[in-house]
């Protein structure tokens, strides 16, 4: 059985297509609900705003299967840590963005020892179901393909102190994947992308974003504007991976990860 950490939320900002959106994050909690292998939906909500919401769209907040934990903030890697840390011990827990949906893969997840699994975001309707599976980018390095779009984690608690202490970051800023996966990485932890095994669905097919999507974050922790790293990115495409950067300034080998 799996244990989902997911904050669900309402869309406070204003956009013309914010109700489609809105309706793609309601789904994707319904169908995660309805997995018979989950065996809890941790929601770490915000405010009650959100609950009420999703409560008048027909949510059974009592639902044995979801847990409420109030977090009062915009929910932070550490947050999910800390949370796994202390309220599920030696259980498998998976991380997911809003908007992601578990396929049935996840039935016989099974997680080697020391392992974390980044998700890749994949699209059903595209989806190879390979290690190259063409749902987000891939880049060649030495015989291996590499990574760096993610939008959930797959992993046994407890994860260790200096991981929740220094991924003091929200989920959604820009870079935040990467700077997570490096983190994890210099604590110890080996990170795969089980693209060939595991597939959990994106649905996000209204495109639009929070504020927070217009920053980047690097390893430090420090914030830049967004066009900062773009043209950096931009113009390092010739470079060989070694000298590249990925996300906020992050060594390229330390941000991305293997696909299996």
């Amino acid at each position: 059985m799996i244990n989902l950490i997911v904050q669900y939320f309402k869309i406070k900002y204003e956009n013309p297509n914010k109700e489609q959106r809105q309706k793609e994050i309601l789904d994707s909690f319904l169908v995660n609900l309805n997995l018979e292998f989950v065996e809890k939906i941790h929601w770490l909500y915000e405010n009650n705003e959100d609950l009420e919401y999703f409560k008048n769209k027909g949510i059974n907040l009592e639902n044995p299967k979801i847990k409420l934990y109030n977090l009062g903030s915009r929910l932070k890697y550490s947050d999910i840590f800390s949370y796994c840390n202390q309220y599920l011990s030696n259980k498998i827990c998976v991380y997911l963005h809003a908007d992601m949906v578990l396929s049935n893969d996840f039935i016989n997840l099974e997680l080697p020892e020391n392992t974390i699994y980044t998700l890749t975001p994949h699209e059903k309707e595209k989806c190879k179901k390979n290690k190259k599976c063409g749902c987000t980018r891939s880049f060649k390095y030495q015989n291996q393909l590499l990574g760096c779009t993610f939008d959930g984690y797959v992993f046994k608690s407890p994860l260790k102190e200096d991981v929740i202490l220094k991924c003091n970051h929200i989920v959604h800023i820009m870079g935040a994947e990467n700077r997570t996966i490096a983190i994890l990485k210099q604590n110890g932890y080996k990170l795969l992308a089980p693209n060939s095994k595991l597939r959990a669905y994106h649905n996000h097919k209204i495109k639009i974003f929070a504020n927070q999507h217009y920053k980047w974050i690097e390893l430090d922790g420090t914030l830049r504007p967004l066009e900062y790293y773009q043209k950096i990115h931009a113009q390092q495409k010739n470079l060989p991976i070694e000298k590249r950067i990925i996300g906020g300034g992050i060594p390229f080998l330390l941000g991305t990860v293997k696909f299996i």
